[in-house]
């Protein structure tokens, strides 16, 4: 239980230096849109202060630990200064939809029981968890991280998982990512009360938490964090331009930045969408040329600016920017090909992959089916609220039916098959489409009969939380989940949840437990085939098959031991070592007279380096 709390304890330390900047505020915004603001700018600033430690070999547990600790008495101060404020708003939206406040309520359990069992998701352990890992055992500095293409990626999301991980385990890390719901539904009520929908602002939120695309159990990833940063961006995008304000314009663009630095399909949802959106603007309201210029190369530069930190590092490793992006355009190291091969043909844009009209057009085709083929309601929900809004009310929701219309515009234009994940970034958007919509049908109801227009929204949050269980309780009765809401918080309750689920075996649990005593810390371990050792703290580099780059390709080419040399390894542990269905032959040929087995525990066996 002590490992959640820390993940809270991160989460309040971040909102926490967020709120300390409260005085300095624009006053004239909502509370609730300060309050996300706030939480954005703790988010903001302590991603790129670990950004500049990452630099500097900073990312180790005792300096994270120690940056932690002299920050907080700041971060208490500013929790200080707002938490009584806050306390009542959140009373007062329980008083004014107490059943809409019960089904959060409801939803908001059953995420944090997820936040109480191990990590179990490949992305969290092989991704999201084992590049902050590699970071904090290897130097403390931002790095490549061998075999694992994500590590590419932008990682302002990532970064706050090397402190969850120095203070605490996978579960920290599941708790600062489920709390960070909490200043996304808070900017969800406050953008729908000022829209004018305050009987439907709650269950905006019902609707979000109801999103199919939020894992459960709760996953240690980046997907609350870029949702959230997306929807500020927007909101306050949409604040700038009706009011004509230049501060709250350069803090939308430098929020798009984040979401570009969280994750790469910001760049079309966020980025792309929101430079449309100011070219409509400027069309229609003509501030003359300069004026337009001003805007146009504010946005992009601030936001280019924010995210730049990480199109430096990426063409300092890979030779692509973008990587694994734009590969045609700007080409990589050869090092680095086949991979990027391998997520170019499976993510994208249709008009960049395609080579005929009739190849683009079964893509379209395909992603409009996403829309009825999903679980999500979001996604059908949205489609109809997108016709339905502007006849129903189009004036006070201008924003917000333009921004949905671009998201579904460029959902036609994903390339792949999980279009859907991708376009999930609009959910907050869409959250306000769906509610904008409905609360303007409940108004034309009341004019007949209020009774029925009072009983609206609570069928409607009956029904998303319907859809909720009807889409999740499959899901969750499947093999490798069987989680019915039960919690694992000790180490040998974790350890039979991993074992049960297939996560880990005993032997595994067996060999950790021997390693631990026995390999010296400062000697580099490879892992073989999967080495998904997220509890194993200390260095390793973990393998992973999945782009074809792995010890299965250096068996055929006779190359084993120059590549684990080139690696520095010392040991090697390895899976089903004589399965020749699993690994080519001649495996152990290569190894022998130059590793010595000296611990087996059921199909894994460790190497060490032969000292002859």
């Amino acid at each position: 239980m002590f490992a959640v709390l820390l993940g809270f304890w991160q989460f309040f330390l971040v909102f926490g230096l967020g709120l300390s900047l409260w005085p300095w505020l624009d006053r004239s915004l909502p509370h609730g849109f300060r309050l996300a603001i706030a939480f954005g700018l703790g988010f903001s600033s302590f991603s790129i202060l670990l950004f500049v430690l990452g630099l500097f070999e900073g990312l180790q547990p005792v300096f994270l630990i120690s940056v932690a600790v002299l920050l907080t008495p700041v971060a208490v101060w500013g929790l200080w200064l707002r938490t009584p404020a806050l306390l009542r708003s959140v009373r007062r939206t329980a008083v004014e939809s107490p059943f809409g406040f019960g089904l959060v309520t409801i939803l908001g359990i059953i995420y944090f029981l997820g936040v109480c069992v191990p990590e179990r998701e490949e992305d969290a352990i092989w991704y999201h968890l084992a590049i902050p890992i590699y970071y904090l055992f290897h130097g403390g500095f931002i790095q490549e991280v061998p075999f694992n293409l994500p590590s590419h990626y932008p990682m302002y999301g990532q970064l706050h998982y090397t402190l969850s991980l120095a203070v605490g385990n996978d579960s920290t890390a599941k708790a600062f990512s489920f709390c960070q719901f909490f200043p996304a539904l808070i900017l969800i009520v406050s953008t729908l009360k000022q829209l004018g929908h305050s009987r439907g602002a709650v269950y905006g939120c019902v609707l979000y938490l109801c999103c199919a695309h939020f894992r459960l159990p709760t996953m240690a990833n980046v997907q609350r964090t870029v949702f959230f940063f997306t929807l500020l961006s927007m909101v306050l995008l949409w604040t700038s331009l009706n009011r004509r304000s230049f501060s709250v314009f350069v803090l939308a663009s430098f929020f798009c930045g984040m979401a570009m630095g969280v994750k790469m399909n910001a760049l079309l949802f966020c980025y792309l969408a929101q430079v449309l959106l100011i070219l409509g603007w400027l069309l229609f309201n003509r501030p003359g040329w300069r004026n337009s210029l001003t805007y146009l190369s504010v946005h992009s530069g601030i936001s280019w600016l924010v995210f730049s930190p990480w199109l430096i590092k990426s063409y300092m490793i890979t030779g692509n920017p973008m990587y694994p992006m734009l590969g045609d355009f700007f080409g990589c190291l050869p090092r680095f090909r086949d991979a990027m091969a391998t997520t170019s043909s499976i993510h994208g844009i249709t008009a960049m992959k395609v080579s005929s009209l009739s190849e683009a057009w079964a893509q379209v085709v395909h992603n409009v089916e996403t829309l009825t083929s999903e679980t999500d309601l979001l996604f059908s929900l949205g489609a109809v609220s997108l016709i339905l809004l502007p006849i129903l009310k189009f004036r006070g929701h201008r924003w917000v039916w333009s921004s949905s219309l671009i998201a579904y515009l460029f959902l036609t234009q994903l390339w792949g098959d999980t279009t859907g994940r991708l376009f999930s970034i609009n959910a907050g958007v869409l959250v306000l489409l769906i509610v904008s919509t409905i609360s303007e049908v409940t108004t034309i109801i009341r004019e007949r009969n209020r009774s029925i227009a009072n009983a609206v929204f609570p069928l409607v949050g009956i029904l998303f939380l319907a859809s909720f269980f009807f889409v999740r309780v499959p899901l969750l009765r499947g093999p490798g989940v069987d989680w019915r809401g039960g919690i694992a918080l000790t180490e040998e309750s974790r350890r039979e949840w991993m074992i049960e689920r297939g996560v880990r075996t005993s032997d595994l649990f067996e060999m950790e437990a021997w390693m631990k005593t026995h390999v010296p810390p400062e000697d580099e371990v490879y892992v073989a085939p999967n080495g998904y050792l997220t509890s194993l703290r200390r260095r390793f580099i973990a393998s992973d098959k999945f782009f074809g780059e792995q010890l299965n390709q250096w068996i055929q080419d006779g190359t084993v031991n120059n590549r684990l040399g080139d690696l520095g390894a010392d040991w090697i542990l390895i899976d089903r070592i004589e399965d020749t269905d699993f690994w080519p032959p001649g495996l152990m040929e290569q190894l022998e007279g130059k590793w010595v087995l000296v611990k087996r525990a059921g199909s894994w066996k460790l190497f060490r380096k032969s000292m002859d």
